[in-house]
């Protein structure tokens, strides 16, 4: 089994090097949680590993759980068993249904990780666009229960209440139909869960994409002022886009920077 100081070792040692040109990529095995289903991309050899759980992203009304990039080929260099989620998404499911599917869905993989070559204890949750807005609301509510860390990639919904003040009072399009009923927006906030003392190590990073820039900067000027370990990444040289599906190739910054946060908190 490996313990921590091995697997910063071997990670530090191992992320940026080239794959054996014989190695074949891990084939993920579908798992249903309850509403719906997850992928865990882990070898018949791995025991005891770190895990890194990923929820897609898609404006919470598409995208799937194999919207992957090079994710698990970044959690396999750095040791880690890798786990890709399904969300129920709009119409079908309001948000406040989505977080609870996000939050079954981690519980799941706690509950059976261990089976599957995972450290149920080691559990770092990531998220992108609308993704991140659920782990980071999972995570932060405590719904995700205990994990190691938190990577939020690029999304400007961490308070409601701010997003509808940017816009001269009035939501965009987008989120009107998105968050409809005032009454949710506190709880549907992660800002409005940060506790002192109760937030693990927080990854956030953004692009130049309105309103992400201030919001993500308020989101860390907040957790910050709650004492919480905070790294933040400017991708402002990525597109949306980019920012998550360059993460696992070589030689980039956010590739970089995301490892590093893995290989000091997993």
């Amino acid at each position: 089994m490996l313990n921590r100081r091995t697997f910063i070792a071997s990670a530090a040692a191992t992320a940026f090097l080239p794959r054996p040109a014989f190695a074949e990529p891990t084939v993920p095995r579908m798992f249903n949680y309850g509403p719906e289903a997850l992928d865990v991309y882990a070898s018949p050899r791995d025991e005891g590993k770190p895990v890194l759980v990923f929820i897609h992203g898609g404006a919470w009304t598409f995208g799937n759980r194999r919207n992957v990039f090079a994710l698990p080929e970044l959690a396999e260099r750095l040791g880690m068993v890798f786990v890709s989620i399904e969300y129920r998404r709009l119409p079908k499911a309001n948000i406040k249904r989505q977080r609870e599917d996000v939050a079954e869905a981690i519980n799941w993989v706690r509950a059976h990780i261990g089976g599957l070559g995972g450290d149920p204890r080691r559990l770092t949750v990531m998220g992108h666009s609308a993704g991140a807005h659920l782990a980071s609301l999972t995570v932060l509510d405590g719904s995700a229960g205990p994990v190691r860390g938190l990577l939020s990639i690029d999304t400007g919904a961490y308070d409601i209440y701010t997003l509808q003040n940017l816009n001269d009072g009035e939501f965009s399009p987008i989120y009107r139909r998105l968050f409809p009923d005032e009454g949710d927006w506190n709880r549907l906030s992660p800002v409005s869960h940060i506790r002192r003392g109760r937030v693990p190590p927080v990854y956030v990073s953004w692009t130049k994409i309105p309103p992400h820039p201030q919001m993500s900067r308020m989101f860390i000027s907040r957790l910050r002022a709650a004492d919480a370990d905070v790294t933040a990444f400017d991708g402002s040289a990525y597109t949306h886009f980019s920012i998550v599906r360059t993460i696992g190739k070589r030689a980039n910054s956010t590739t970089e920077s995301v490892t590093r946060f893995l290989v000091e908190n997993a």
